[in-house]
């Protein structure tokens, strides 16, 4: 079925679409209009989709590197939905701002802060939610490096958890026996990484897969039981990368 078609002169929505469910079971779809390059939030009552733009950005019109710069206002790129109890959080990159930021709320009520605004950052953001306590990987992609705000007593702080080459993008963060963990790509090698945190803002890296194929593109964590299954496609056999982790 048709969900929402977008706005504007060529609308263009549902790229970057996360689904969740509510606490009434019903679905919720954070996405991005292409056609207004902005954020929309559709979701399921009584039967009907009903459909609200979110966030609209702003243009960047300034100066880096002495440089003059203008960039159009495009919002809602990589959006990641996560709900948790009555509250959903949507993670997103604002390419006009170079930003990651974080929508938090209800539909018609959201909250909304910039995270990251340092460089270029934001963009392949997965989110995890308890309560007001907020962890999001994410790529900084002028560094290429893989990243980690977290939110604790209502302040955020961002640190570096892997500055290999070419890391961070694709990410999927989950927990393992009550461990932070994140799936991602390294575009250097073309593998699927791990990282696991080892202290507040220390990680032990290690290599998934990839050592005979380019795999850890798009991936996507499950956790059932005891096992943690990790997917993503694989460039080289254009098929799906599969493997379990076990705790």
């Amino acid at each position: 079925e048709k969900v929402d078609l977008g706005s504007g002169s060529k609308p263009n929505a549902g790229q970057w679409a996360s689904l969740d469910i509510d606490i009434d079971n019903n679905p919720v779809i954070a996405h991005y209009d292409g056609g207004k390059a902005n954020l929309r939030v559709s979701r399921l009552n009584d039967g009907t989709w009903n459909t609200e733009e979110a966030f609209t950005g702003e243009i960047f019109d300034g100066v880096e590197n002495g440089e003059p710069v203008y960039r159009a206002a495009d919002a809602g790129t990589y959006a990641r939905l996560v709900i948790d109890g009555d509250k959903e959080y949507i993670a997103f990159y604002d390419g006009g701002q170079q930003s990651l930021n974080l929508l938090e709320g209800y539909g018609g009520n959201y909250t909304h802060t910039v995270i990251d605004k340092i460089g270029n950052v934001g963009q392949w953001p997965s989110i995890w939610a308890d309560g007001d306590n907020i962890m999001i990987a994410y790529q900084d992609v002028g560094n290429q490096d893989l990243r980690v705000a977290t939110r604790e007593s209502g302040v955020f702080t961002s640190h570096v958890a892997d500055e290999g080459e070419f890391r961070g993008a694709d990410t999927e963060i989950f927990l393992i026996d009550g461990i932070f963990s994140i799936v991602y790509f390294d575009g250097q090698d073309n593998n699927m990484m791990l990282a696991t945190q080892a202290g507040t803002t220390s990680w032990d890296i290690e290599t998934l897969g990839g050592e005979n194929t380019a795999v850890g593109f798009h991936n996507e964590v499950i956790v059932v039981g005891e096992t943690t299954w990790v997917a993503s496609y694989d460039f080289t056999g254009r098929d799906i990368f599969l493997q379990t982790l076990t705790e």
